[in-house]
């Protein structure tokens, strides 16, 4: 589903520092029904993509976007971006290493505390591990 935007921030609040993306609400109705769980893919400008959430706050849903992101696509506060969401399939909620994919396979007692973790955390492993630059 595609859709245009503008990069907004949450203005009542010094806790909230990050871009965001309001999604429309049609839109995250559409969604929701094909990502309950409300993890997503997100593709910006046609050129970047990542693993999401739609995350709540009343009355709309939301897109976080990192200082990270925000320099990787050159964007800034009101700035107009196009934006397509997908279902997120992947089974962690986030794309993993071969080398983690490996471990997986090779260790079963890894394997089986690591799934025994929420998915939250899982994805939060997943991320720092992402995060090493070579094997």
């Amino acid at each position: 589903m595609k859709f245009e935007a503008n990069i907004s921030r949450f203005e009542e609040s010094a806790v909230y520092w990050t871009a965001i993306i309001i999604i429309p609400e049609k839109i995250y109705q559409e969604m929701i029904t094909l990502s309950p769980d409300k993890r997503i893919i997100c593709k910006l400008n046609n050129t970047f993509t990542f693993h999401c959430a739609m995350i709540p706050k009343n009355p709309y849903h939301y897109i976080m976007l990192n200082k990270e992101k925000m320099a990787a696509l050159n964007l800034k506060s009101n700035d107009k971006v196009l934006v397509e969401i997908f279902p997120d399939k992947s089974p962690y909620g986030l794309d993993t290493s071969e080398e983690f994919q490996e471990v997986l396979l090779q260790d079963d007692l890894g394997k089986d505390l690591f799934e025994k973790l929420t998915p939250g955390k899982q994805r939060s492993l997943i991320y720092i591990i992402n995060k090493i630059k070579n094997s």
